[in-house]
């Protein structure tokens, strides 16, 4: 009688051994799905918060100091940090750059901008401003005339 019970004990212990695993795995499928979806959920915020931070350059002029100067607007929907702007002149970054602003653009705000180290050109010459803000990139291409920048 022995000899029978002992397979029969045997298959019981295997599923439950089985029953457990497999519970122990679908705990784990559900944790990890949970945790990719707060992340994409996150991911997709935060591709929405760059998307409501967006510039549109308004004038480029010569400054009182004869630098370059460009007058950019907040179009988006979201304020955005001035350390959230890169500027190009003729595609190259230009670091040394002062804004009128404190620290912040406001939504539907001017803030002016000027290249400290980059002297306005003379007039004739042609030259590129490029305006980076974490949603867009706006760009106005010139041509010097007057202190003022005209469409070439």
């Amino acid at each position: 009688m022995r000899k029978g019970l002992t397979p029969i004990i045997a298959m019981v212990l295997l599923l439950m051994l089985a029953i457990a695993a497999g519970g122990m795995l679908f705990v784990f499928a559900q944790k990890m799905q949970s945790s990719l979806q707060e992340n994409v959920q996150k991911e997709m915020l935060s591709e929405a918060e760059r998307q409501a931070m967006r510039v549109a350059i308004v004038s480029v002029y010569k400054t009182s100091e004869g630098k370059i100067g460009v007058a950019v607007r907040n179009i988006g929907r979201k304020d955005i940090p001035t350390d959230y702007i890169s500027l190009y002149l003729n595609g190259q970054p230009v670091s040394d750059v002062t804004f009128n602003c404190d620290g912040t653009i406001q939504v539907f705000k001017t803030c002016g901008l000027k290249l400290d180290n980059m002297d306005f050109p003379g007039d004739g010459e042609r030259f590129t401003i490029r305006v980076d803000a974490p949603g867009n990139t706006d760009t106005k291409v010139c041509k010097s005339e007057g202190g003022m920048c005209v469409p070439p």
